[in-house]
């Protein structure tokens, strides 16, 4: 359609009424025809006649209205449709962060503004634990609606993928603590507690922490980076107009996976982390293999096995929920989406570590 720029005044009222296609190949005409058009005290720009109308015609309409607007013009815009939407979407402006006299925040406010932003950001992570609540019973009772189907994948690339780093780090966490437990003990002629000291460090804490946070920064950066790229690539907005919810369709699958993949990794790691201590042990004291397993079951080994194995689905959920969140909450192009997965990797490890200091917490309260 041939494009239009009509105006007509009434009283203290002037109407301007775009019609036909606004793309860019018109982008001049269109300059020069609202360029033409006055500002006046009241105005109303009536977008119900364009037929056509891309980022190009919105952007030189978005101009317009701010020329108007600069000049005191109260400005209404009438008519739906793509115009409307794209006109509004252009002159959407993001809010700029807060200054003193027109200078960069000192470190004591960007500080202040953190610390204050600590609410909103416990209510986001309650709001996604709402959203993930709420789309398991859709997701248990059509499964065809949840990509189930992607888990045995995922499992693979959290955990057999991973299966080496875990277990390389774990064994020289644990070859530190039994080197560390021997030379300490020395001085006190307590050698042979170096075991029980190895079964609480690794079982309870070093070996669950450790593994987590490596699974951390690969899944969990995996995630927020994957789903952040569907994000700026509109494939979240597809699914959603196929009727898909994301939040069962893309992050209960992946927190299926770590649930199956982290507590798995977890045994590795423990065993690891043991076998290092015992390694870097040995040479140094007079037990041998026999006496340092007796020593270790004398340790009251399992009941610290059972406490260190508890706590992977706890890492598994809060690495999945706030890595996924995060990546669902990338806005922008590239830097956003690097951005969401660097906030990602550090809020997983610093909840990882905040949870074990609750569960240490609370299992010396309870007596465990």
């Amino acid at each position: 359609m041939p494009l239009r720029v009509e105006s007509s005044d009434e009283a203290d009222l002037r109407s301007v009424r775009v019609a036909g296609d606004l793309l860019l190949a018109e982008a001049d005409e269109l300059a020069r025809a609202l360029d033409a058009v006055e500002g006046a005290p009241r105005m109303a720009l009536d977008l119900a006649a364009v037929a056509r109308c891309d980022g190009a015609g919105a952007a030189l309409l978005a101009g317009a209205c701010g020329r108007w607007e600069a000049g005191g013009s109260v400005l209404t815009v009438m008519g739906g449709g793509r115009a409307a939407a794209l006109l509004a979407a252009v002159r959407r402006r993001p809010a700029l962060p807060a200054t003193t006299h027109g200078r960069e925040r000192s470190t004591l406010a960007r500080l202040g503004a953190s610390v204050a932003g600590v609410g909103g950001s416990l209510g986001g992570i309650l709001a996604d634990l709402g959203a993930l609540a709420a789309a398991l019973p859709g997701a248990l009772a059509r499964p065809r609606s949840a990509g189930w189907r992607e888990v045995p994948a995922l499992v693979a690339r959290a955990g057999a993928d991973g299966l080496a780093v875990v277990a390389l780090a774990n064994l020289l966490v644990g070859a530190i603590m039994g080197f560390q437990g021997v030379v300490q003990l020395q001085g006190f002629g307590a050698t042979a507690f170096v075991p029980d000291a190895l079964a609480v460090v690794i079982l309870r804490e070093m070996g669950p922490v450790i593994t987590a946070v490596i699974v951390a920064g690969r899944s969990g950066a995996g995630f927020a980076a994957e789903l952040g790229t569907m994000v700026v690539g509109e494939e979240v907005d597809a699914l959603r107009t196929m009727g898909l919810d994301p939040w069962r369709w893309l992050v209960w699958p992946r927190l299926a996976a770590l649930l199956v993949a982290l507590p798995v990794l977890t045994l590795v790691g423990m065993a690891c982390g043991l076998a290092g201590g015992m390694l870097a042990a040995l040479p140094m004291t007079d037990l041998g293999v026999g006496g340092f397993l007796d020593r270790l079951a004398a340790a009251s080994a399992l009941p610290h096995f059972l406490t260190g194995i508890a706590k992977p689905w706890l890492f598994a959920a809060a690495i999945a929920l706030i890595a996924c969140s995060q990546g669902l909450a990338a806005r922008g192009g590239a830097a956003a989406v690097g951005a969401r997965t660097t906030a990602a990797v550090v809020q997983t490890i610093v909840a990882v570590i905040v949870i074990d200091a609750l569960c240490a917490v609370t299992c010396t309260a309870l007596g465990w």
